[in-house]
């Protein structure tokens, strides 16, 4: 094989990984539908050049916190769309580490609720995300907890930030 093909396809850097979340898998699918965007989930991926890299995000079975995965199951991921950003957005999301997971503000902001019981405590994965680009100084929200995995995509491209398919 020759080294090219050997090759990661990803390089060494932070990303956001906007992903649909699972084409079957039913709360992917309303999150998809009910916000018209193609991805249902956010997290951040650092890569540093190995097999593995680092998700670090708010998933529901675990609140704010990260984990393991490897390369080869990232680039079979299909449909996700990894957005390169500057390496201290790591920064602005691991203060949050640990915190629970706010469900009632992802159905909210997939429904187009109001928020009125925003918890500054819990945490969503496109919320944590867009707290972290604010802080970062990368760009401002009017409402941080009313922002959709597919508004931040949108965000990133209007601020013309690398992206790729794997």
């Amino acid at each position: 094989m020759n080294e090219l093909a050997e090759r990661p396809k990803l390089p060494v850097g932070c990303y956001l990984r906007f992903s649909p979340g699972g084409y079957w898998n039913p709360i992917a699918i309303g999150v998809r539908w009910f916000t018209r965007s193609r991805f249902a989930h956010v997290d951040l991926v650092i890569y540093q050049n190995s097999d593995q890299v680092l998700l670090y995000g708010a998933y529901l079975n675990k609140g704010v916190n990260f984990q393991l995965a490897s390369l080869r199951k990232l680039e079979t991921d299909q449909g996700s769309a990894y957005v390169q950003v500057p390496v201290d957005l790591f920064c602005h999301i691991k203060p949050y580490h640990r915190r629970p997971y706010d469900l009632w503000g992802a159905l909210a902001t997939v429904f187009h609720w109001a928020h009125p019981w925003r918890s500054a405590d819990r945490w969503f994965c496109s919320e944590l995300v867009a707290i972290a680009m604010e802080r970062a100084n990368l760009v401002r929200f009017s409402a941080p907890y009313g922002v959709t995995p597919g508004d931040l995509f949108r965000a990133c491209m209007i601020l013309n930030l690398p992206y790729r398919s794997l």
